[in-house]
């Protein structure tokens, strides 16, 4: 994996473009003779703002990650920063200048798989979205708004309907999270089915759909057997009032939890940071919301719950927004107040912090169920 930071003058009006890329060919000393020439550097890793709008490049610092994928080992080879800006300079409509910072790269035998938790962009902090109905009525045309972490930068896209339960996560494998919906069988024991539409090579954003759970279950997912993958996962009602997790897993296949009561509100994350997916539930007590955390790194329930949120006007949206590799404890409030609707976030790193964003209404996708 590759990571590195950059960004452009934050009052910058002209469309600046980088390009990452790769060459497997040792030294890789051809660097090309004219402008448009990439020489050795064939493979295309990453195009940031190909299509060069005003606002498409970052204005604060942001960090991006790429991971390299399908490489014989050992091999020799380079990473080239190509600065490819169409008609700039000092005569044209584009170009400014840019800064890129603190690269890295980090064998694969070292990485730690990231969950990339309501990650869109694929740097590795969860993104503040939020879904809203914007057809009207029952069954409405839900739009997902978008808020990527750190930056200015606000999208709308639309997908799924309003009675479906909202499940964004990293489906296909890229390091982004892909916009998908569960949607429950039309009466109770019917089949669920789960869709997605994933990022990686899909253009034309073909939807892929899984069938698993049904009526009366609660989706779950995450990437419980940390190969980079979102897994299928439902909560069901186990009889005497306990829980159980019932998974198909992208690789380690079929497997079932029991862990928690069929009232509980799933929440599920990384919270011990191994790379793996745990299983947690949200419990309302005495007015708050109390975190019962399973850790996959030990099997074992510590014991003590974490209190974070209000019960009656949050929603829990758990993710790593500060970026750390574990999941932090979060909600979102609706608040008529002057700071309105925000998220509060108890970060493993930061601390507690708030970002305001959304309006009355809304709902957040990393809330995944409600019973």
């Amino acid at each position: 994996m590759i990571k590195f930071w950059t960004r452009q003058p934050i009052t910058s009006t002209f469309a600046d473009r980088l390009q990452v890329r790769l060459s497997l060919a040792g030294a890789s000393t051809n660097v090309g003779t004219s402008a448009t020439d990439i020489g050795d550097f064939a493979t295309l890793l990453l195009d940031i703002n190909p299509n060069y709008n005003a606002s498409g490049y970052p204005g604060q610092w942001r960090e991006y990650a790429i991971i390299l994928s399908g490489i014989a080992t050992p091999t020799d080879g380079r990473i080239a920063f190509r600065y490819f800006v169409v008609n700039g300079g000092p005569s044209g409509p584009r170009s400014d200048y840019i800064g890129i910072d603190t690269f890295s790269y980090t064998p694969a035998s070292d990485i730690v798989p990231s969950q990339n938790v309501v990650d869109f962009n694929g740097d590795g902090k969860t993104d503040f979205a939020l879904v809203r109905n914007t057809g009207g009525g029952a069954g409405g045309q839900i739009t997902w708004f978008i808020n990527l972490n750190g930056t200015t930068t606000t999208y709308g896209s639309a997908w799924g309907i309003s009675t479906d339960y909202f499940l964004p996560a990293d489906y296909d494998g890229d390091g982004k999270s892909d916009p998908a919906v569960y949607r429950a069988g039309t009466s109770s024991g019917q089949q669920s089915t789960w869709f997605n539409r994933g990022s990686l090579n899909n253009p034309a954003g073909n939807v892929t759909y899984v069938p698993w759970g049904q009526n009366g279950d609660f989706s779950s997912p995450g990437d419980y057997d940390g190969d980079g993958r979102a897994d299928f996962v439902i909560q069901r009602n186990d009889g005497n009032s306990r829980a159980r997790f019932w998974m198909l897993q992208t690789t380690a296949g079929f497997a079932s939890v029991r862990f928690g009561y069929p009232t509980d509100r799933v929440v599920p994350g990384d919270y011990d940071g191994d790379g793996k997916t745990d299983i947690c539930v949200v419990r309302s007590v005495a007015g708050q919301f109390h975190w019962f955390v399973l850790p996959s790194s030990t099997g074992v329930y510590s014991g003590t719950p974490t209190m974070f949120g209000n019960s009656a006007t949050d929603f829990p949206v758990q993710g790593d927004y500060d970026g750390d590799g574990k999941t932090d404890f979060a909600v979102w409030r609706s608040s008529t107040t002057p700071v309105g609707p925000a998220f509060y976030v108890r970060g493993t790193t930061f601390g507690i912090f708030a970002v305001p964003f959304g309006a009355l209404g809304d709902y957040p996708p990393a809330n995944y169920n409600t019973h």
